[in-house]
């Protein structure tokens, strides 16, 4: 077709829809009712014939702004439906006061969180079925991925502190919302990975208390005592262990982390440690 039979064609679908390309065959089809049929074919042609009448630069310029009109108003429909969307309503804002003092985040709740969104509203199964069709569904997914890629590489487990989540994300530059890092921070102080740290100092300890005690010597008395003292600041610090309370989870949770990190730890063993690292800390620590 011509440019001009190309917008003819346009207007006269934009003005009478489907029904222009069925009249004819629908007058054939249902004799009954083939007056009604004619004259809207009769109208729709005269429409046609005022068009073709038109000077061709402005039909041609009517077409072109006309246009224009449809892509405007197609994106407003987009915005106006992304906006409708369940993650996008304000009840789906995230409580950070909330979640930040919740001990440990599951995979998909940080993922959620670092959008700003309220895990229970912004789920995975929901925000799936969109994948294809959002681009919020789309930097979710991928975001989701590099996560689950992350607990392959042991950086966290299936349940992550918010301290360690907020580390991961800053490593690998993921934007999070400001107001999410200063709550944890608030709670769980400087996003620093423990159980990196805690693990190194676990292998340091090992390595020391395999030698034979005939053999040590005073500087590795005194390595020990620091490593225990360090070990039992992270404990205190990451996992609210409390050297003057009767009973403590934090044994078991740090022989948790080590299970899933693939090493084994014995949480009576762990709890040994502690109390030997908390006799050797300060009796008056240093206080902000």
């Amino acid at each position: 077709m011509t440019p001009k039979e190309v917008a003819i064609h346009y207007f006269v679908q934009k003005k009478f829809g489907i029904i222009s390309t069925l009249t004819s065959t629908m007058a054939s089809l249902k004799p009954n009712e083939s007056n009604v049929f004619i004259e809207k074919n009769l109208e729709i042609e005269a429409y046609k014939l005022t068009l073709r009448n038109m000077p061709d630069n402005e039909l041609l310029t009517l077409h072109i702004q006309s246009l224009a009109k449809d892509t405007e108003q197609r994106k407003r429909n987009v915005i106006s439906e992304e906006n409708r969307r369940p993650y996008n309503l304000p009840s789906a804002n995230a409580d950070f006061v909330h979640w930040a003092k919740a001990a440990h985040w599951t995979l998909d709740e940080a993922i959620a969180l670092s959008f700003g969104k309220e895990p229970a509203i912004v789920t995975w199964k929901e925000i799936e079925k969109l994948k294809g069709q959002t681009a919020f569904a789309v930097s979710f997914a991928k975001r989701r991925d590099l996560a689950l890629r992350a607990t392959r590489w042991k950086k966290f487990g299936d349940t992550i502190p918010p301290v360690i989540f907020i580390s991961w994300a800053k490593e690998i530059n993921i934007e999070l919302p400001n107001a999410l890092i200063e709550e944890v921070t608030k709670i769980g102080g400087a996003a620093t990975n423990w159980h990196e740290q805690y693990l190194k100092l676990k292998a340091d300890y090992d390595v020391l208390a395999a030698q034979p005690t005939n053999t040590q010597k005073p500087e590795s008395t005194r390595k020990t005592n620091n490593v225990l003292q360090a070990f039992t600041a992270i404990a205190i610090d990451a996992y609210g262990y409390d050297p003057k309370a009767e009973k403590s989870t934090a044994p078991q949770d740090i022989a948790n982390a080590l299970e899933k990190l693939g090493a084994v730890g014995n949480p009576k063993t762990i709890r040994s440690w502690l109390k030997e690292g908390a006799e050797l800390l300060p009796s008056n620590p240093h206080k902000d």
